[in-house]
């Protein structure tokens, strides 16, 4: 093919002074060239990418052209180069039930890298026939069945226990139909409280009239057992049970948190990309889409990576140890830890809008799940005081406060935790807005119109004092970072004066002092960090807490000082 390229074409030849034929032209004329003396250009292969076919002499300069001619070229003898070996194409029940075996003792110990532990069980298998695999149904039944036989027996399930049960076999029959339960006892896995009885006959009575499946049988089988196992074995086995069912881990698609740089896309592109985004807008929010619309708010410039991750790690992990102590006590509220009704949880339900947390776990899969079978994990959290580890993973989000925000100080952090994090905390929240009275003077996060009471009260105040003649003095004060301020230690004593039950107070100190949150910017992500101060914005119960921190402030203001009308002094809002 190159040689013909090059066979007509002519070449220009100079006159000298030695002898040849071609040489007795004159200078300047044009003579066809022969084909011995055309000289090919070189084709080095150390340069290029040269074709591995036997005898081919093409050489490219990238490898993806290599490829596509070796696809059309020498069909053949590239789809010959392409077999795979296939190994053991259909898995076979025993080795199903191996494999699942091997994967309930290796969650028995924490073990981590869970492909590369089963794959040395299996050598012959690769590690993505393992992943299918475990992704199937029937296996992740066969999973739950191994593990409820260790958890009845307290010891590793023989072979024949297992081997002999049918993938299609319900949980039922496979794991609640083995034994009694209580193989643990308290002093096998740790210390701690072994819950009373009539929780675990509450619970129970929770989940009848359910219709069985692998949810509600593995469920039972938890709370047959809740008044044999102490607080600690509860917790693993809670934790295993919504890992395994409501646990689906995603990579976060980063690349599409923004839209493209303008020098890297086409301006075709980047109107289709505005007009999706506002029409997305407009179904959610009709309202929110004009107002945006009105104000550009792509006149964002968010800091990179290396300026907002060291910023606001320094400010959630930067407080201090301050608090306002005790004062009073009240009396405790013990329906604050009452057990939770499936009412309850129906009226804490998440909205189908809100995003779902690390775990991926939307909120139409939570509203897949009966109310009852949520209840009666929300009773669990609280037989064990804390939730299970993987629900303290958290992410933040950092949203502009303002329009043209270009430092780190202008982002607002925005916390979204699991979403059955979400709703137990909803619960607990709805509970603690009914029974603990705060200041009439605090407005805010209150199921009122906190600001037009606000307006209307300053207008009267203004208003009386024209009336009268007299003078005002208004100071506004405006705390900055104000939910990122907040200690720990001011958050326990705060609950504490209102009369929180111990328990409630240990639960909300576990969330606090085990919770982890990643940084999630324009494109990337942060390592895992521990705030140490703050509350999380975001989370059901902060805005009730954080109105329970004010309210101590509230109780500073001395009541001498203020604006008197009538036999009121208003010295607040």
């Amino acid at each position: 093919m190159l040689a013909s390229s090059f066979k007509k074409k002519p070449r220009m030849v100079s006159s000298s002074k030695s002898g040849s034929s071609c040489n007795d032209a004159p200078t300047g004329v044009v003579v066809p060239a022969s084909k011995e003396s055309v000289e090919l250009p070189s084709l080095d292969k150390e340069v290029g990418y040269g074709c591995e076919f036997p005898g081919c002499p093409r050489v490219f300069t990238t490898k993806t052209g290599r490829g596509v001619h070796h696809r059309k070229a020498h069909e053949d003898w590239y789809d010959a180069r392409q077999k795979l070996d296939y190994v053991k194409a259909r898995w076979t029940r025993e080795e199903s039930a191996l494999m699942a075996r091997e994967e309930a003792k290796a969650r028995m110990q924490n073990a981590k890298h869970m492909d590369q532990v089963l794959q040395l069980v299996l050598p012959d298998r690769t590690l993505d026939s393992i992943k299918s695999h475990r992704r199937s149904a029937q296996y992740k039944e066969l999973v739950l069945q191994a593990m409820g036989a260790l958890s009845d027996s307290g010891k590793c399930a023989g072979p024949s226990q297992l081997a002999n049960a049918e993938l299609s076999t319900p949980l039922s029959s496979a794991v609640l139909g083995t034994g009694e339960p209580g193989g643990g006892g308290s002093g096998e896995h740790g210390s701690g409280d072994v819950p009373g009885s009539s929780r675990g006959e509450h619970l129970s009575a929770l989940l009848d009239g359910l219709q069985p499946g692998p949810v509600v049988d593995r469920l039972r089988l938890i709370v047959r057992s809740v008044d044999d196992w102490s607080r600690a074995r509860l917790h693993q086995e809670i934790g295993w049970f919504l890992r395994n069912l409501f646990w689906k881990p995603l990579t976060p698609n980063l690349a599409r948190v923004s839209l493209p740089s303008k020098d890297k896309v086409s301006r075709r592109r980047l109107r289709r990309a505005d007009y999706g985004r506002v029409q997305r807008a407009w179904k959610r929010n009709r309202n929110t889409c004009l107002r945006d619309l009105l104000r550009d708010k792509r006149t964002v410039s968010a800091p990179p990576e290396e300026l907002m991750v060291p910023y606001w790690e320094s400010v959630l992990r930067s407080g201090s140890s301050c608090t306002p102590g005790q004062r009073g006590r009240t009396a405790e509220r013990t329906e604050l830890w009452d057990t939770v009704s499936s009412k309850e949880v129906e009226l804490a339900l998440p909205p189908l809008g809100t995003a779902p947390g690390p775990d991926s776990f939307t909120p139409k899969d939570f509203r897949a799940v009966p109310s009852a079978v949520w209840a009666c994990i929300f009773n669990i959290f609280m037989l064990c005081g804390r939730l299970p580890d993987y629900l303290l993973e958290s992410r933040t989000t950092l949203i502009p406060k303002r329009d043209g925000a270009c430092n780190p100080e202008d982002f607002r952090p925005i916390t979204v935790s699991s979403v059955v994090v979400r709703c137990f905390h909803k619960v607990i929240a709805n509970r603690m807005s009914r029974h603990i009275q705060l200041d009439p003077r605090q407005k805010a996060f209150r199921s009122l119109d906190g600001c037009s009471e606000g307006v209307f009260l300053l207008d009267f105040i203004l208003g009386h004092a024209r009336r009268n003649h007299r003078p005002v003095h208004l100071a506004s004060l405006d705390v900055a970072k104000a939910f990122d301020s907040v200690s720990h230690a001011a958050i326990l004593d705060v609950l504490r004066s209102f009369g929180v039950p111990d328990q409630m107070v240990e639960y909300i100190a576990s969330v606090y002092a085990g919770s982890r949150t990643r940084l999630q910017g324009d494109g990337w992500q942060s390592h895992a960090i521990h705030p140490t101060c703050g509350v999380k914005q975001g989370d059901p119960l902060s805005p009730m807490i954080f109105n329970m921190v004010i309210d101590r402030l509230f109780a500073l203001f001395p009541r001498d000082t203020g604006v008197t009308v009538g036999d009121t002094v208003l010295n607040g809002m």
